[in-house]
């Protein structure tokens, strides 16, 4: 460990010891006067078992306030904030979580949140700015540019800078540290503030972030077009298994891989050929139709031009079947016969956007002059 690191960590240390006394109990929050920010509620959560929004039952929580708040940055903004903060033991660390598909909603990451303040940090999460939007459906949004902006580009920053004002007017000190985590949407949400807000924390980790979200979206829609615009392309989860146990069979020791390993260490190394796996008869579980071939060819492909051209990347061989898994992207996850996450494509085109017209090498120009460096940015 490093000098600076020691007394990092000894500031810390010292700090929790001796954690400053509440500058005002959590009701008097409602009354802080932070810049274009409303407090709506603030609660003192005692001690014991908390059942949330979720439903989900938290055992033995420390006592807490709970402050939800709304950041206007436009006219047609409104990012919801809520933040826990411990009575006691805080360690001047304060903490935020990312979000998945388009946010909407405050119960996303709850349990994140549990585990932060049961280490004793001041934790919050944000909807973005994107009710009344869920995770899957962005819909509701067609015509309101200043959300679009809030999600891809200014709410996680928004949310920091009021969030830490809030804890400094609970705790009466400035944090000492602050955090921040995050995958996929949390992903993109941690890039974005480390390339545009650096200032706002001192760590951040980013998962499986959304390195174009434009483009990210692309990938879901063909990827539906692939299994649904033709009877007799859907993958069963029987194929998709088969998939992705072939795919690791052949390409496993690629790369740094192991033989032994139950997953592919270098996908971009993996050439396999799901044509290997053609029924000789009829359709089965143990092999791929030449329908259900195609749809594989085409998922790994992903967005190309009208030569079949690849214009991004597709899904990855290995990544077919298990927890985020390819049934995902065949399934309507929007409106019943809908794609997941299709609602960009009808902030762009209009609320009668249909799927089964997408044409990626013409539209996604549209798309990223629409929702360009302002809303959406890598």
């Amino acid at each position: 460990m490093r000098k600076g690191d020691i007394a990092a960590a000894v500031g810390l240390s010292a700090f929790a010891l001796s954690s400053p006394a509440l500058a005002v109990d959590c009701d008097g929050l409602r009354s802080a006067k932070i810049a274009d920010t409303t407090i709506i509620s603030a609660q003192a959560v005692p001690a014991g078992d908390l059942t949330t929004e979720d439903k989900v039952t938290r055992k033995n929580m420390p006592a807490f306030c709970r402050v939800v708040a709304s950041v206007k940055d436009a006219p047609d903004s409104d990012i919801r904030v809520e933040l826990w903060m411990p009575n006691e033991g805080w360690k001047g660390v304060f903490h935020v979580n990312g979000n998945g598909g388009y946010a909407g909603v405050l119960a996303y990451d709850y349990g994140a949140m549990e585990a932060a303040i049961k280490r004793g940090y001041a934790s919050g999460i944000t909807d973005l700015g994107m009710a009344p939007a869920t995770p899957l459906d962005g819909d509701a949004l067609v015509g309101h540019p200043d959300k679009w902006k809030d999600w891809g580009m200014l709410g996680t920053h928004e949310a920091a800078v009021a969030g830490k004002e809030i804890t400094k007017a609970f705790y009466g000190a400035d944090a000492r540290r602050s955090y921040f985590t995050g995958c996929s949407t949390g992903g993109q949400q941690a890039l974005i503030e480390a390339e545009y807000y650096p200032e706002d924390f001192d760590g951040i980790l980013a998962g499986a972030p959304v390195v174009s979200r434009t483009w990210g979206h692309a990938v879901a829609v063909t990827s539906f077009q692939a299994a649904n615009l033709k009877p007799g392309h859907k993958l069963s989860d029987a194929n998709l298994a088969l998939l992705t146990k072939s795919a690791i069979a052949a390409c496993g020791a690629k790369g740094n891989g192991l033989k032994s390993d139950p997953f592919i260490a270098d996908p971009l190394a993996c050439d396999f050929d799901p044509a290997a796996l053609t029924c000789k008869g009829g359709a089965a579980d143990d092999c791929l139709t030449p329908e259900q071939v195609e749809t594989a060819k085409a998922i790994y492909l992903g967005p190309a031009d009208h030569n079949g051209k690849p214009l991004f990347y597709g899904e990855q061989r290995g990544a077919e079947a298990g927890v985020f898994n390819w049934g995902f992207l065949q399934a309507p996850g929007n409106a019943p016969g809908e794609p997941g996450f299709d609602g960009l494509f009808k902030w762009v085109f209009g609320p009668n956007w249909d799927w089964r017209t997408f044409d990626a090498e013409t539209d996604m120009k549209k798309v990223d002059a629409e929702l360009g460096p302002g809303s959406t940015a890598p």
